[in-house]
């Protein structure tokens, strides 16, 4: 479940969120988004999350070298779930305020809302999604605080999506902030709306069970790549409640284990993205 241009079926939405510290000793917060996508609009479509970055989105936020572990978040939910319990720049601003490029599946235009429609027009053709009347008046609602992702795809049939990894300095490092935005009808979304929350969301935690990885392209010695954590929390959240994206406080995610992860949905506040 997330929003989308056009109409269309997303499903077993997974989402990680963490603090780690890249190869060069930067701090920072990976999110990875993933979900299972139908496009039932008469051409290609885009689905849109937003990101609390303390700058505009590049390109080079992205993660390619996470291409080579698809499987991640599939694999972390399958360890998590009660069944079966037992070189990147990130500090340069972007003067463009929008960039787009491929990643994995997608063509992808990140940035700024209010510098991304007019590029995500010109997104290739096979890609391109036929941008809807709302769509720019919606970006320019959305807070300026915020980052846009607009993942552009074009499948008629279900297919599990690549996972979209990003590494990013937030502007608020007290909160983890969980991509929720509700809308994939094809019309103006609405934030007023009651919507239904289907996802698997993860925590990087010490006090979680320790993860297991497969890289899908070739041999990893190491065994757990850095944007993927070492321990982790997880729970499918299933309930009804306000449209928006969710926050949870970073440190009770500190100070939980896998017997106390629950408490996390007692702390869970649905925030907009749209402007106050």
């Amino acid at each position: 479940m997330c929003l989308s241009n056009g109409p269309a079926v997303l499903t077993k939405t997974r989402i990680l969120v963490h603090d780690t510290t890249m190869p060069d000793g930067t701090p920072v917060r990976v999110l990875a988004y993933q979900n299972s996508a139908e496009n039932h609009d008469s051409g290609p479509n885009a689905m849109i999350f937003f990101v609390p970055s303390a700058a505009p989105l590049t390109e080079r936020n992205f993660i390619p070298e996470a291409l080579e572990y698809k499987g991640a978040l599939k694999q972390m939910e399958e360890q998590l779930s009660p069944r079966n319990r037992g070189g990147l720049f990130l500090l340069g601003m972007n003067m463009r305020g929008a960039e787009k490029f491929d990643y994995g599946k997608y063509e992808v235009v990140a940035g700024r809302p209010v510098d991304a429609f007019d590029l995500a027009a010109t997104v290739s053709f096979a890609k391109r999604p036929n941008l809807q009347p709302w769509f720019r008046e919606f970006l320019a609602a959305v807070d300026p605080g915020l980052s846009v992702v607009i993942a552009c795809f074009d499948s008629r049939e279900m297919f599990e999506a690549d996972p979209i990894f990003l590494a990013y300095l937030p502007t608020d490092e007290t909160n983890y902030h969980i991509p929720m935005f509700d809308g994939h009808d094809g019309k103006m979304p609405n934030p007023e709306a009651d919507v239904r929350r289907d996802h698997f969301v993860i925590f990087g935690s010490p006090g979680g069970r320790q993860m297991e990885y497969l890289n899908e392209v070739k041999w990893d010695p190491s065994g757990r790549p850095w944007f993927l954590p070492r321990c982790a929390v997880g729970m499918k959240i299933e309930m009804h409640g306000p449209n928006g994206d969710m926050i949870v406080p970073a440190a009770t995610v500190a100070t939980i284990d896998v017997s106390s992860q629950w408490r996390i949905l007692d702390r869970l506040t649905t925030i907009s993205p749209l402007q106050k």
